[in-house]
């Protein structure tokens, strides 16, 4: 069992993991940027009139606000839930992992976690396809993170 806590930060770089984890959120941004090229060869090649070079801008922006307004509803969203300021305990169990705030009470089997993101600096693990988020700082937490990453190496978690 330890305890961690998350900041706005490390919440959001979560979020936009989970993000890309899901394919499902960034489908708009990625339409939007795959049109605008196709829309600027197009006129490149057909040598069109000014107003047809302003298409790909426009739809480039309204891929890159896409991403933008993403990241903003994250922090908004950490910003809005009080129970992810204070602190979160994580207990190791033999067939799962409890993740308990002040708010609730979630457990996953070792199985069932979602995604695991092992980086120099940091763990960050998805526990499910909508909440639960782990972040622990290898400098602050360096213990920690190495006893989780080993409870779900042995659980069968592909780290």
């Amino acid at each position: 069992m330890f305890t961690f806590k998350m900041n706005a930060a490390q919440y959001r770089r979560g979020c936009l993991f989970r993000m890309r984890k899901n394919r499902l959120k960034s489908m708009p941004g990625t339409v939007s940027f795959f049109l605008a090229a196709i829309v600027l060869v197009a006129v490149l090649l057909i040598g069109a009139d000014l107003f047809f070079f302003l298409l790909p801008l426009i739809l480039f922006g309204m891929g890159l606000y896409e991403i933008g307004a993403y990241s903003r509803s994250c922090a908004k969203e950490f910003e809005s839930l009080p129970f992810l300021h204070g602190t979160q305990k994580c207990t190791l169990g033999e067939d799962g992992l409890e993740l308990q705030s002040s708010f609730e009470r979630l457990f996953v089997r070792y199985g069932d976690i979602y995604a695991v993101k092992n980086k120099r600096r940091y763990v960050l693990i998805l526990l499910t396809f909508g909440k639960g988020i782990i972040f622990l700082d290898k400098k602050e937490n360096g213990s920690e993170a190495q006893e989780l990453l080993k409870a779900l190496e042995k659980g069968g978690v592909k780290v």
